[in-house]
């Protein structure tokens, strides 16, 4: 019964716009006729007038037949929304990844080769399309600097909900910082003096074009460049503890080298082995 009414309403409908139509072109046809016999009124004009008759037809059965068909077009709207939100529903994580994708390209926050942390995943960029980035992991965790052997494949969705650390933005140099924790017991003030000695020694080789570098960045971006000397301050996280916390300028892809580098020598060093002991 129901489907015989729908029938019978759609038909209904159907008829309704073909007699509409039907008298459109009829009053169009009347009046073009009309129009034309107009012998005292001038051809461009009359041409006018036959145009705007043909659009005025034109926007009359659309509005008419928007009216006759309105419950059918809500109909299908309705559907074509149901339709989208369950199409949205259902690539909801693509849409995430391609925007991601968007965010990334848009603001030119790392490209291939930079070195980047995003949460927990940290490494170098070899790799990125509209939907994951593929990073070279560099580790364990932020205190190592070598390749673990690994490619990590992220979804760009990571991008628009964790902070991206790019730690190559500045250019080739970065300034890094590490600790070498001492005893209270040690004489941590002789071995400050130590270390930072060995990292002037270790680091003077590109000081200046470091600090070239940074005074770049600092006038592009309008802010202060940082000293890039190798500095040091202290940090009592324990009552029977010192941390020497050295900062120092490097190339963004050997920080763990010149690190180890100093390290070694600190450690090995016969002065450095006194100091420790306690003896001048």
């Amino acid at each position: 019964m129901f489907f015989d009414k729908l029938e019978d309403h759609f038909y209904m409908n159907l008829l309704t716009s073909f007699l509409l139509i039907a008298l459109i072109i009829f009053v169009r046809s009347v009046a073009v006729k009309y129009i034309r016999k107009l012998s005292k009124t001038s051809m461009e004009t009359r041409r006018k007038w036959i145009a705007q008759t043909r659009n005025y037809s034109i926007f009359v059965a659309l509005i008419g037949l928007f009216l006759v068909w309105s419950t059918e077009l809500k109909t299908v709207a309705v559907t074509l929304l149901a339709l989208a939100v369950a199409f949205v529903i259902a690539t909801k994580e693509l849409l995430l990844c391609f925007l991601g994708w968007v965010l990334m390209v848009s603001s030119k926050e790392f490209d291939v080769g930079d070195r980047i942390e995003v949460g927990t995943f940290r490494g170098d960029v070899v790799n990125y399309n509209i939907f994951t980035t593929t990073l070279y992991e560099v580790g364990p965790g932020k205190e190592h600097h070598q390749f673990t052997g690994r490619m990590v494949v992220m979804p760009n969705s990571i991008l628009l909900s964790t902070p991206i650390t790019n730690e190559s933005v500045t250019g080739r140099f970065v300034l890094h910082v590490f600790r070498v924790p001492l005893k209270r017991s040690d004489d941590w003030q002789l071995a400050a003096d130590r270390i930072i000695a060995i990292a002037n020694e270790q680091c003077a080789e590109f000081i200046e074009e470091a600090r070239k570098q940074f005074v770049r960045v600092a006038e592009k971006q309008v802010i202060q460049a940082p000293s890039v000397e190798p500095r040091l301050h202290y940090s009592f996280n324990a009552a029977d503890q010192v941390d020497l916390v050295i900062r120092i300028p490097t190339p963004s892809k050997q920080k763990g080298k010149i690190e180890q580098a100093i390290l070694q020598k600190f450690m090995t060093d016969p002065e450095t082995l006194a100091i420790l002991k306690g003896k001048e």
